[in-house]
């Protein structure tokens, strides 16, 4: 529970150096504006996330995006929004949250090459409307993407590793 008590100092003392500079108005609506980015994000996580994971297993499992099972509030939606809010607080109960950031961020950071891998070949073939497909400018910076992503993937990858082998 440090790291926590840490952030909420943290937060807490930048409000105290926004009042002292710029006034109570300022601090209290930067304390709002922090809440709301917080809590936004949160929640367009929660549905959002939670609502693709219910389609994607809709989608696989033969039953579709329209069973209810694949909608919002159905069952695989119920199953992601719990992943995403146990987890979490068990890492905070084991006095381990700042892990827990860095791994989300670190699965977070697989996002972008697997989605510009997953788009080179979707929106290549010819089962994409001609005017839909990719032009090679749009190839050539999804490729741009993956290869970027994997270099510092691999890059951040030896610094972890650097101080444990020597």
């Amino acid at each position: 529970m440090t790291a926590v008590y840490v952030t909420h100092k943290g937060l807490l003392g930048l409000d105290g150096v926004l009042r002292e500079r710029y006034g109570d108005f300022v601090g209290v609506w930067f304390l709002i504006g922090f809440w709301a980015a917080g809590f936004s994000s949160v929640l367009g996580v929660w549905n959002g996330v939670s609502l693709m994971f219910a389609d994607f297993m809709g989608n696989v499992t033969g039953k579709g995006s329209d069973h209810p099972d694949s909608r919002s509030h159905g069952k695989w939606f119920k199953v992601y929004v719990l992943w995403l809010t146990f987890p979490p607080m068990l890492m905070l109960f084991l006095d381990r949250p700042i892990f827990l950031v860095l791994l989300y961020g670190a699965l977070g950071a697989l996002f972008m090459p697997f989605l510009a891998l997953t788009l080179l070949p979707i929106l290549n073939t010819d089962r994409v409307p001609a005017e839909f497909r990719n032009k090679w400018y749009l190839n050539v910076a999804l490729g741009i993407t993956t290869v970027l992503f994997v270099v510092l993937g691999i890059y951040q990858l030896w610094d972890a590793v650097k101080p444990l082998l020597t």
